[in-house]
């Protein structure tokens, strides 16, 4: 009869709560993590054209921005302008940049998108193939602006 009793009294006061979720010490401060806000990366063209901007979106844009320095080899980067032409023979010169970038360098093309993944670590004279649309590209040039 007893058992019965302790158990009766233990299902009216609610399930036995974690040590997780009790309030041990009225002096014991929580101190929130720091903020894990990723960090803007910005190739140094970008940068350069935040900077002559007289705005405070600008401003706070490049406040704590990484700025990612052009790789200058013969292979397309981050920060290349790439030359191409595509299956109809049409040329188009494009900027590979941080997906922040792209509206604010002029042909910006971010490097996560399908073309800027075709175009990533190609040369002069490769072929690159845009996946999305089963179409090849003819690199002409890879220069760095």
């Amino acid at each position: 009869m007893r058992a019965g009793r302790q158990a009766a009294s233990a299902a009216a006061q609610g399930p036995e709560l974690s040590k997780a979720f009790t309030k041990e010490d009225d002096d014991a401060g929580f101190t929130a993590p720091p903020s894990r806000k990723r960090a803007t990366r910005l190739t140094r063209l970008g940068a350069s054209l935040l900077l002559a901007r007289d705005d405070a979106a600008a401003r706070e844009l490049l406040e704590g921005a990484e700025i990612v320095e052009p790789a200058r080899g013969p292979r397309a980067a981050l920060g290349a302008r790439v030359r191409f032409a595509d299956e109809r023979g049409a040329t188009r010169d494009v900027v590979l940049v941080h997906p922040e970038e792209v509206g604010l360098v002029p042909g910006g093309v971010s490097v996560f998108s399908p073309l800027g993944q075709a175009l990533l670590g190609t040369e002069a004279g490769d072929v690159a193939t845009l996946e999305d649309r089963d179409e090849e590209l003819d690199v002409r040039a890879v220069e760095w602006p």
